[in-house]
Parts: C-alpha cells; structure tokens; sequence
C-alpha cells in the first residue's frame, strides 16, 4: 500500500479503509479463482512457514518464490510506468510516523502470524467451507491492514514490498519487512501443526 505518513490527516481513515478492502477483496478473489490451479502461493513468507510445517517440498517452494520475486519486481515496473515512482505512486510500504525499526519487524510478525494461523485453518487444513477457503483469509488482511497500514504499511508480505523497494531503489527498513512476516509465518504454520497435527495437506497457501 501507500506511504501511510504522506497523506493528509483528513484523508488518512478514508484511505485506510479503502485499501483494506482493496487487498482483502482481491485476495479472495484470487484465492477462489486461481487457488485449485496453483495452489496460488503469492507471499514468500506464507511459502516459507508451509515449508517449515512439512506442506510442501522445499523445490517447490523454491518455484513458488522465484515466481513470486519475478512478478513483484514486474508489477513494480509495469506501475511505475503507469504511475510514476513517487513514493505514494510506488506504492512503497514504510514506517509510519514514530514507529521504530524493531517495531515494524515485530507488527508484520504479529499481523502475519495472525494471518498464516487465519490461512492453515480456513484453506490448508481442508476443513474450512468448501468454495469459500478465500474468504477468511481475505477478512484476516482487510482487519490486518485497518489496524497497521498507518503504522507499517501492513505488507505481510517480503514479496509486495520488494516490487515498489526494487522501483524507487528505497530500502528503508526493508530487512524488517522480511524478517517480520517469514518469522510470523513459520511460528503459526509450526503451532497450528502441533495444535492440529492431522490436517490435511490442501493445495492453497496464499497472499
């Protein structure tokens, strides 16, 4: 999403809201659409914490995440093409005012962890209504971004930051955007394996 901190402060609310339910309905979108293909992994840190928990082999998450980069580090350019590489147009996930490095590393841990417990439970354990396995993940990132956009972009995601950070050639507290989310995403794959150690593998890791 946007530079959070470079909107005016009367703007700030609408624009949180609307990109909450920009991600989380397109992410539902493309979980029913595209999931039963591909098992639609689009977030390396999800990729990575499904690894860890035994869900997939590492060569193919390895293919997973080679894809991932590559179509982050497209869509970077495609926008920036279209829109310019100004850090709103860029769409460059950073620190909101007065949020500290440690901070943001930790928030995208939380929000993810959330996330990928949110994920495992609904679309990759099986158990989760057939036909619906996108929707509460979609409400998970839609909650994710209201309650963290301003404060660190709520990217959840290394792959969706890296596209606007390779673009622009800004790298402010990029490691934290990675370290936070694959973190968060091993930590609830692994405990959600113990919690639950006999759900099935389904073919849906996401985001």
């Amino acid at each position: 999403m946007a530079v959070y901190a470079e909107r005016a402060p009367g703007d700030a609310a609408a624009n949180t809201l609307v990109n909450a339910l920009a991600y989380g309905l397109a992410l539902t979108v493309v979980i029913n659409a595209v999931g039963p293909l591909s098992g639609c992994h689009i977030n390396p840190a999800v990729t990575i914490g499904l690894w860890s928990a035994g869900k997939i082999p590492l060569n193919e998450g390895v293919a997973y995440m080679v894809a991932q980069l590559f179509g982050a580090i497209l869509a970077g350019i495609v926008q920036a093409a279209l829109l310019g590489v100004g850090p709103s147009a860029a769409g460059l996930t950073l620190p909101g005012p007065g949020v500290g490095d440690g901070h943001v590393a930790i928030i995208e841990a939380i929000l993810t962890f959330v996330f990928v417990f949110v994920l495992m439970r609904s679309g990759v354990s099986g158990k989760g209504p057939t036909g619906w396995a996108g929707l509460a993940p979609g409400v998970a990132l839609t909650l994710a971004v209201l309650v963290a956009g301003p404060l660190t972009g709520a990217s959840l995601n290394p792959a969706r930051t890296l596209g606007p950070a390779v673009v622009s050639a800004n790298w402010t507290v990029h490691w934290a955007y990675w370290i936070g989310p694959i973190a968060g995403a091993v930590l609830a794959a692994n405990l959600y394996q113990r919690i639950l150690p006999g759900a099935r593998t389904a073919d849906l890791g996401s985001r």
